[in-house]
């Protein structure tokens, strides 16, 4: 019998302790944000968890932008940086449960409690990145120049969400 898929959005102080330590397992398995931490996880305007019976399989969040991003080194908007304030983040699905629309449905929930307000997001920019897909549906733009993470050493680039539609 398939199980359920259920979906947990809200404030990060509306998760137990258990969902948090799950999050930061996956954001961790992730291996794309430096330092990933609960306090980090703590200053998110949002955090979301797709739970497959008692396992969550799935993460995203709406978190504080990166201000870097928008800086000349990276993708030398740094006129627009004032006008965002938070970003699309920390997506990452269980490898068992990826093509299943998964990250879409968090995406969506978050997109429907932030309402209209500008967001931004960035991304690497290599073939077969989903998240690309995800986000240009929604909205968002590929914006400025690309940069190289220092995380990963994968190209990145900013994608931007205009709030008034």
């Amino acid at each position: 019998m398939k199980k359920q898929m259920n979906y947990k959005i809200g404030d990060p102080r509306e998760f137990s302790a258990a969902e948090i330590s799950a999050f930061l397992r996956l954001l961790i398995k992730q291996d794309k944000v430096h330092d990933p931490s609960a306090e980090k996880l703590s200053r998110c305007k949002l955090l979301a968890i797709a739970i497959n019976g008692t396992e969550v399989v799935a993460i995203g969040a709406v978190k504080p932008k990166t201000h870097s991003d928008f800086q000349t080194h990276k993708a030398d908007l740094a006129a627009l940086s004032k006008q965002y304030h938070w970003e699309i983040g920390y997506f990452f699905t269980e490898p068992a449960f990826e093509g299943r629309k998964i990250s879409s449905s968090i995406i969506d929930g978050l997109l429907k409690i932030c309402g209209s307000r500008n967001l931004m997001a960035s991304t690497e920019v290599r073939e077969g990145n989903r998240m690309i897909n995800l986000l240009e549906n929604r909205g968002f733009k590929k914006s400025g120049k690309s940069w190289t993470s220092t995380k990963s050493g994968e190209q990145l680039a900013l994608y931007l969400r205009e709030g008034s539609f």
